[in-house]
């Protein structure tokens, strides 16, 4: 029983913060709704396996509840920032465009480690990160580039 309402809490939880988010982002900035995402610590310690649910539950919220015809990749990452970084995975939100004949096309998707995260696809590749969140520190920039996109991304 108490496993069953741990279930439908999680269900409620991420149900509500992917209304959270969107009703955030139409009337705030990106940086100001991440900004208001990021307060509070970092978890202590990793926790993948109630992430991986939350994980599941998001996906599965975005399907019933599309952002838009193009796809779900803006609340699902900005969501699944909040998420990732309550479960101790000091995660990147990063933004990019690419162009598709006259029209600009763009993508959101989440880095760990330099690493994608839980990104269903490798569409990430095709885009020019136009915006990072938390920035690269200096010492960062030093050792690391930014995720790039492959040449063909690039945009001219």
């Amino acid at each position: 029983m108490i496993q069953m309402l741990s279930k439908y809490g999680t269900i409620a939880l991420v149900g509500l913060l992917v209304c959270a988010v969107r009703f955030l982002l139409r009337w705030k900035s990106l940086p100001n709704v991440l900004g208001m995402l990021d307060r509070g610590a970092l978890a202590a310690g990793r926790d993948l396996a109630t992430l991986e649910h939350r994980v599941y539950y998001l996906d599965r919220w975005l399907e019933l509840l599309p952002y838009n015809t193009k796809g779900n990749c803006f609340p699902r990452a900005v969501t699944l920032y909040w998420l990732a970084r309550r479960a101790g995975c000091p995660v990147r939100l990063h933004c990019g465009i690419k162009r598709e004949g006259l029209k600009l096309d763009g993508h959101a998707w989440l880095t760990l480690d330099r690493e994608p995260f839980h990104e269903p696809s490798d569409q990430w590749r095709q885009y020019a990160v136009t915006f990072s969140y938390p920035e690269l520190t200096v010492s960062e920039e030093g050792t690391h580039s930014r995720p790039t996109p492959t040449d063909s991304a690039r945009v001219a």
